[in-house]
Protein backbone atom coordinates (compact mmCIF):
# COMPACT_ATOMS: atom_id res chain seq x y z
CA UNK A 1 0.00 0.00 0.00
CA UNK A 2 1.40 3.38 -1.04
CA UNK A 3 0.98 6.22 1.47
CA UNK A 4 2.31 9.02 -0.73
CA UNK A 5 3.00 9.82 -4.37
CA UNK A 6 6.74 10.24 -4.81
CA UNK A 7 7.78 12.45 -7.70
CA UNK A 8 10.16 10.89 -10.21
CA UNK A 9 12.63 13.26 -11.88
CA UNK A 10 14.64 12.33 -14.95
CA UNK A 11 18.34 12.98 -14.20
CA UNK A 12 19.82 15.88 -16.15
CA UNK A 13 22.23 15.03 -18.96
CA UNK A 14 24.33 18.02 -17.87
CA UNK A 15 25.97 17.61 -14.48
CA UNK A 16 27.19 20.15 -11.93
CA UNK A 17 30.84 19.61 -10.96
CA UNK A 18 32.97 21.14 -8.24
CA UNK A 19 34.99 22.96 -10.87
CA UNK A 20 31.81 24.86 -11.83
CA UNK A 21 30.92 28.31 -10.50
CA UNK A 22 27.18 28.76 -9.84
CA UNK A 23 25.10 31.93 -9.83
CA UNK A 24 21.75 31.92 -8.00
CA UNK A 25 18.99 34.52 -8.17
CA UNK A 26 15.37 34.68 -7.10
CA UNK A 27 13.16 34.00 -4.10
CA UNK A 28 14.18 32.80 -0.66
CA UNK A 29 14.08 29.21 -1.95
CA UNK A 30 17.11 30.16 -4.05
CA UNK A 31 18.89 31.00 -0.81
CA UNK A 32 18.20 27.49 0.51
CA UNK A 33 19.87 25.90 -2.52
CA UNK A 34 22.71 28.45 -2.43
CA UNK A 35 23.35 27.66 1.24
CA UNK A 36 23.38 23.91 0.55
CA UNK A 37 25.98 24.53 -2.16
CA UNK A 38 28.10 26.57 0.24
CA UNK A 39 27.75 23.88 2.91
CA UNK A 40 29.53 21.54 0.51
CA UNK A 41 32.15 24.20 -0.33
CA UNK A 42 30.89 24.90 -3.86
CA UNK A 43 31.69 28.25 -5.46
CA UNK A 44 28.29 29.93 -5.50
CA UNK A 45 27.12 33.56 -5.62
CA UNK A 46 23.58 34.58 -4.76
CA UNK A 47 21.12 37.48 -5.12
CA UNK A 48 23.38 40.52 -5.61
CA UNK A 49 20.42 42.88 -5.07
CA UNK A 50 18.84 40.85 -2.29
CA UNK A 51 16.03 38.30 -2.48
CA UNK A 52 13.72 38.96 -5.44
CA UNK A 53 10.42 37.25 -6.22
CA UNK A 54 8.87 38.31 -9.53
CA UNK A 55 10.20 37.45 -13.02
CA UNK A 56 10.16 41.06 -14.26
CA UNK A 57 12.52 42.21 -11.51
CA UNK A 58 14.70 39.12 -11.89
CA UNK A 59 15.00 39.73 -15.63
CA UNK A 60 15.76 43.43 -15.06
CA UNK A 61 18.51 42.61 -12.58
CA UNK A 62 20.11 39.98 -14.81
CA UNK A 63 19.95 42.33 -17.80
CA UNK A 64 21.74 45.00 -15.76
CA UNK A 65 24.43 42.54 -14.70
CA UNK A 66 24.96 41.23 -18.23
CA UNK A 67 25.10 44.73 -19.77
CA UNK A 68 26.82 46.36 -16.75
CA UNK A 69 24.14 49.03 -16.60
CA UNK A 70 24.89 51.01 -13.46
CA UNK A 71 22.21 52.15 -11.05
CA UNK A 72 21.47 55.88 -10.95
CA UNK A 73 19.36 58.21 -8.84
CA UNK A 74 16.42 57.40 -11.12
CA UNK A 75 16.47 53.88 -9.67
CA UNK A 76 15.96 55.17 -6.12
CA UNK A 77 12.87 56.09 -4.12
CA UNK A 78 13.16 58.49 -1.20
CA UNK A 79 10.75 57.81 1.63
CA UNK A 80 11.11 60.00 4.72
CA UNK A 81 14.86 59.97 5.45
CA UNK A 82 15.98 56.93 3.48
CA UNK A 83 16.90 56.34 -0.15
CA UNK A 84 15.64 52.91 -1.25
CA UNK A 85 16.43 50.93 -4.41
CA UNK A 86 13.60 49.97 -6.75
CA UNK A 87 15.45 46.72 -7.44
CA UNK A 88 17.03 46.19 -4.01
CA UNK A 89 16.57 44.77 -0.55
CA UNK A 90 16.48 47.19 2.37
CA UNK A 91 20.09 46.33 3.24
CA UNK A 92 21.11 48.68 0.42
CA UNK A 93 19.03 51.62 1.69
CA UNK A 94 20.85 54.61 3.12
CA UNK A 95 20.39 58.13 4.46
CA UNK A 96 22.85 59.24 1.79
CA UNK A 97 21.92 58.87 -1.89
CA UNK A 98 25.49 58.40 -3.11
CA UNK A 99 26.26 55.83 -0.44
CA UNK A 100 23.21 53.80 -1.49
CA UNK A 101 24.26 53.94 -5.14
CA UNK A 102 27.85 53.03 -4.28
CA UNK A 103 26.71 49.88 -2.45
CA UNK A 104 24.37 48.93 -5.27
CA UNK A 105 26.93 49.39 -8.03
CA UNK A 106 29.66 47.62 -6.08
CA UNK A 107 27.35 44.61 -5.74
CA UNK A 108 26.51 44.85 -9.46
CA UNK A 109 30.21 44.87 -10.41
CA UNK A 110 30.92 41.85 -8.20
CA UNK A 111 27.88 40.04 -9.64
CA UNK A 112 29.20 40.55 -13.17
CA UNK A 113 32.59 39.06 -12.21
CA UNK A 114 30.87 36.06 -10.64
CA UNK A 115 28.42 35.57 -13.50
CA UNK A 116 31.05 35.54 -16.26
CA UNK A 117 32.84 32.74 -14.37
CA UNK A 118 29.66 30.70 -13.94
CA UNK A 119 28.66 27.55 -15.77
CA UNK A 120 25.25 27.28 -14.12
CA UNK A 121 22.58 29.85 -13.26
CA UNK A 122 19.73 28.91 -10.92
CA UNK A 123 16.64 31.12 -11.17
CA UNK A 124 13.70 30.72 -8.78
CA UNK A 125 10.47 32.56 -9.56
CA UNK A 126 8.18 33.24 -6.62
CA UNK A 127 5.16 35.17 -7.86
CA UNK A 128 3.69 36.74 -10.97
CA UNK A 129 1.96 39.42 -8.87
CA UNK A 130 3.93 42.65 -9.18
CA UNK A 131 3.84 46.22 -7.87
CA UNK A 132 4.55 49.15 -10.14
CA UNK A 133 5.67 52.41 -8.53
CA UNK A 134 3.23 54.88 -10.03
CA UNK A 135 5.47 57.97 -10.10
CA UNK A 136 8.55 56.10 -11.40
CA UNK A 137 6.44 53.84 -13.65
CA UNK A 138 8.68 50.88 -12.82
CA UNK A 139 7.98 47.43 -11.40
CA UNK A 140 9.75 47.16 -8.06
CA UNK A 141 11.46 44.22 -6.41
CA UNK A 142 10.71 45.59 -2.94
CA UNK A 143 8.06 48.03 -1.69
CA UNK A 144 10.14 48.96 1.40
CA UNK A 145 6.92 49.40 3.46
CA UNK A 146 6.14 52.56 1.49
CA UNK A 147 2.39 53.40 1.56
CA UNK A 148 0.43 51.22 -0.83
CA UNK A 149 -1.27 54.09 -2.65
CA UNK A 150 2.07 54.80 -4.36
CA UNK A 151 1.91 51.44 -6.18
CA UNK A 152 -0.30 49.70 -8.71
CA UNK A 153 -0.69 45.96 -8.08
CA UNK A 154 -1.37 43.60 -10.98
CA UNK A 155 -0.63 40.18 -12.49
CA UNK A 156 2.05 39.73 -15.11
CA UNK A 157 0.47 37.80 -17.95
CA UNK A 158 2.22 34.74 -19.36
CA UNK A 159 3.13 36.41 -22.67
CA UNK A 160 4.74 39.35 -20.86
CA UNK A 161 6.79 37.06 -18.62
CA UNK A 162 7.92 35.01 -21.62
CA UNK A 163 8.94 38.20 -23.43
CA UNK A 164 10.95 39.53 -20.49
CA UNK A 165 12.59 36.20 -19.70
CA UNK A 166 13.40 35.58 -23.38
CA UNK A 167 15.23 38.91 -23.59
CA UNK A 168 17.12 37.95 -20.45
CA UNK A 169 18.00 34.53 -21.89
CA UNK A 170 19.26 36.05 -25.13
CA UNK A 171 21.50 38.43 -23.16
CA UNK A 172 22.91 35.59 -21.07
CA UNK A 173 23.50 33.42 -24.13
CA UNK A 174 25.34 36.24 -25.89
CA UNK A 175 27.62 36.83 -22.89
CA UNK A 176 27.99 33.19 -21.86
CA UNK A 177 27.33 30.78 -24.73
CA UNK A 178 26.91 27.23 -23.50
CA UNK A 179 25.86 28.13 -19.95
CA UNK A 180 23.22 25.95 -18.25
CA UNK A 181 20.14 27.47 -16.59
CA UNK A 182 17.93 25.79 -14.01
CA UNK A 183 14.49 27.31 -13.45
CA UNK A 184 12.46 26.53 -10.36
CA UNK A 185 9.26 27.85 -8.83
CA UNK A 186 9.29 28.63 -5.15
CA UNK A 187 7.22 26.09 -3.16
CA UNK A 188 6.32 28.86 -0.71
CA UNK A 189 2.68 29.92 -1.00
CA UNK A 190 2.17 33.69 -0.83
CA UNK A 191 -1.06 33.52 1.14
CA UNK A 192 -1.01 37.23 1.98
CA UNK A 193 -2.19 37.62 -1.64
CA UNK A 194 -5.00 35.11 -1.05
CA UNK A 195 -5.29 31.37 -1.73
CA UNK A 196 -6.88 31.73 -5.17
CA UNK A 197 -4.58 34.56 -6.20
CA UNK A 198 -1.57 32.51 -5.17
CA UNK A 199 -2.73 29.55 -7.28
CA UNK A 200 -3.31 31.78 -10.31
CA UNK A 201 0.10 33.37 -9.78
CA UNK A 202 1.93 30.03 -9.65
CA UNK A 203 0.01 28.73 -12.69
CA UNK A 204 1.20 31.69 -14.75
CA UNK A 205 4.80 31.01 -13.70
CA UNK A 206 4.53 27.32 -14.65
CA UNK A 207 3.25 28.17 -18.13
CA UNK A 208 5.91 30.85 -18.69
CA UNK A 209 8.78 28.54 -17.69
CA UNK A 210 7.37 25.75 -19.86
CA UNK A 211 7.61 28.04 -22.89
CA UNK A 212 11.12 29.25 -21.98
CA UNK A 213 12.41 25.68 -21.63
CA UNK A 214 10.94 24.76 -25.03
CA UNK A 215 12.50 27.76 -26.78
CA UNK A 216 15.89 27.69 -25.05
CA UNK A 217 17.45 24.20 -24.90
CA UNK A 218 20.03 25.34 -22.33
CA UNK A 219 17.21 25.82 -19.80
CA UNK A 220 15.75 23.04 -17.64
CA UNK A 221 13.04 22.97 -15.00
CA UNK A 222 13.52 21.48 -11.53
CA UNK A 223 10.12 20.77 -9.89
CA UNK A 224 10.72 22.07 -6.35
CA UNK A 225 7.16 23.42 -6.25
CA UNK A 226 5.67 20.06 -7.19
CA UNK A 227 7.90 18.19 -4.73
CA UNK A 228 6.44 20.13 -1.80
CA UNK A 229 2.85 20.50 -3.00
CA UNK A 230 2.36 17.04 -4.54
CA UNK A 231 5.02 14.73 -3.09
CA UNK A 232 5.44 15.81 0.53
CA UNK A 233 1.90 17.22 0.74
CA UNK A 234 1.69 17.33 4.54
CA UNK A 235 1.90 20.13 7.11
CA UNK A 236 4.51 18.16 9.06
CA UNK A 237 6.94 19.34 6.36
CA UNK A 238 6.23 23.01 7.09
CA UNK A 239 7.43 25.43 9.70
CA UNK A 240 5.06 26.73 12.38
CA UNK A 241 3.73 29.40 10.01
CA UNK A 242 2.38 26.55 7.81
CA UNK A 243 3.79 28.37 4.75
CA UNK A 244 7.55 27.86 4.63
CA UNK A 245 9.02 24.35 4.15
CA UNK A 246 10.90 23.16 7.22
CA UNK A 247 14.46 21.85 7.34
CA UNK A 248 13.34 18.28 6.65
CA UNK A 249 11.53 19.37 3.49
CA UNK A 250 14.46 21.50 2.32
CA UNK A 251 16.80 18.56 2.81
CA UNK A 252 14.46 16.29 0.84
CA UNK A 253 14.32 18.80 -2.03
CA UNK A 254 18.11 19.13 -1.93
CA UNK A 255 18.55 15.36 -2.19
CA UNK A 256 16.27 15.36 -5.24
CA UNK A 257 18.34 18.20 -6.67
CA UNK A 258 21.55 16.21 -6.17
CA UNK A 259 19.99 13.13 -7.77
CA UNK A 260 19.08 15.27 -10.79
CA UNK A 261 22.20 17.39 -11.33
CA UNK A 262 25.10 15.62 -9.55
CA UNK A 263 26.95 12.53 -10.64
CA UNK A 264 27.90 9.93 -8.03
CA UNK A 265 31.36 11.39 -7.38
CA UNK A 266 30.11 14.95 -6.89
CA UNK A 267 27.36 13.74 -4.55
CA UNK A 268 29.90 11.70 -2.57
CA UNK A 269 32.24 14.69 -2.20
CA UNK A 270 29.35 16.99 -1.20
CA UNK A 271 28.27 14.60 1.56
CA UNK A 272 31.85 14.38 2.79
CA UNK A 273 32.35 18.15 2.67
CA UNK A 274 28.99 18.85 4.34
CA UNK A 275 30.05 16.75 7.31
CA UNK A 276 33.37 18.60 7.39
CA UNK A 277 31.55 21.93 7.22
CA UNK A 278 29.40 20.94 10.20
CA UNK A 279 32.57 20.22 12.16
CA UNK A 280 34.08 23.52 11.02
CA UNK A 281 31.03 25.44 12.28
CA UNK A 282 30.96 23.67 15.62
CA UNK A 283 31.23 26.11 18.53
CA UNK A 284 32.70 24.69 21.70
CA UNK A 285 31.49 25.78 25.12
CA UNK A 286 35.01 25.24 26.45
CA UNK A 287 37.53 26.26 23.77
CA UNK A 288 40.49 26.21 26.17
CA UNK A 289 40.25 22.51 26.99
CA UNK A 290 42.74 19.96 25.69
CA UNK A 291 39.88 18.03 24.11
CA UNK A 292 38.84 21.05 22.01
CA UNK A 293 42.44 21.79 21.01
CA UNK A 294 42.77 18.19 19.84
CA UNK A 295 39.49 18.53 17.90
CA UNK A 296 40.74 21.77 16.27
CA UNK A 297 44.03 20.15 15.27
CA UNK A 298 42.26 17.16 13.72
CA UNK A 299 39.85 19.48 11.89
CA UNK A 300 42.68 21.52 10.40
CA UNK A 301 44.27 18.29 9.21
CA UNK A 302 41.02 17.28 7.50
CA UNK A 303 40.70 20.70 5.86
CA UNK A 304 44.27 20.57 4.58
CA UNK A 305 43.66 17.09 3.20
CA UNK A 306 40.52 18.36 1.45
CA UNK A 307 42.48 21.26 -0.07
CA UNK A 308 45.04 18.84 -1.46
CA UNK A 309 42.48 16.37 -2.79
CA UNK A 310 39.99 18.93 -4.15
CA UNK A 311 41.78 22.21 -4.96
CA UNK A 312 38.64 23.58 -6.64
CA UNK A 313 36.71 23.67 -3.34
CA UNK A 314 35.73 27.01 -1.83
CA UNK A 315 37.50 26.46 1.48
Amino acid sequence: MRLRTEIKIIPSSGKVHYSDQLFCIGSCFTEHIHQKLLNGFFNSHSNPCGIVYNPASIADQVDRIVNQTWFTSDDLIQDHELFHGLFHHGDFSSLDEQEALQKMNHALSLAYQKMIQSKWILITLGTSIVYRHIEKNKIVANCHKIPGHQFHRFFLEVDEMVRRLSTMMEGIDKLLPGIHLIFTISPIRYLSEGFTENSRSKARLILAIETICKVFPQATYFPAYEIVLDDLRDYRFYKEDLIHPNDQAVQYIWEKFMDTYFDEETARVWNEMNKLNNEKNHRSLHPDTLAHKKFTSLLEGKLNAARRSYPELNL
